[in-house]
């Protein structure tokens, strides 16, 4: 490095700092220039503890304008009214695509490391057709898992869908 270069970089880094120092703004914030935060209030504690069951009874039209109503519930049917209300048909049957869909992207990923593997057993074992075939059969194995995973939480939503009393139309 030249002795001339060190130095006009010394005077940038000079200059810089002097630019920076001018730069800066003269003006304070105080807490007069921020928007004022409006206190949530806490939800008050039920007086006794109350345990929603999976199997409790569908809201009724009743319970639903008390679900509606803005504001912290304290009353624990009200939450579950109110959990019950966005739980419509639109709700199943997206959730129910979702995991279908889910489903059959899996079984697809899986014929086709399938189809990979058969195409590989076909092909001269060379090196680099070993090493793919090992890295493919670590994705088939994960692909498996997988798919047994995605089959249990299919099963597990139809169940959880049939104790909520569910139509079998919003989930088919």
């Amino acid at each position: 490095m030249r002795a001339g270069a060190a130095q006009s970089l010394g005077d940038i880094a000079k200059r810089e700092e002097a630019r920076r120092q001018q730069a800066t703004s003269d003006r304070v914030y105080t807490n007069d220039d921020l928007a004022p935060v409006v206190p949530v209030p806490a939800p008050a504690a039920p007086d006794a503890p109350a345990v929603a069951s999976d199997a409790a009874p569908p809201a009724t039209d009743a319970d639903v304008p008390d679900a509606t109503k803005p504001g912290p519930p304290t009353d624990p049917a009200v939450l579950l009214a109110r959990m019950r209300a966005k739980r419509g048909e639109a709700y199943w049957r997206k959730r129910a695509t979702d995991i279908r869909s889910g489903l059959a992207r899996a079984e697809v990923d899986l014929a086709q490391t399938a189809i990979h593997l058969r195409d590989l057993d076909a092909a001269p074992r060379t090196p680099a057709v070993l090493r793919d075939r090992e890295l493919t059969e670590k994705t088939s194995s994960r692909l498996q898992t997988e798919l047994r995973a995605r089959r249990e939480e299919l099963a597990q939503f139809e169940k959880f869908a049939q104790s909520q009393q569910v139509p079998d139309a919003w989930i088919r």
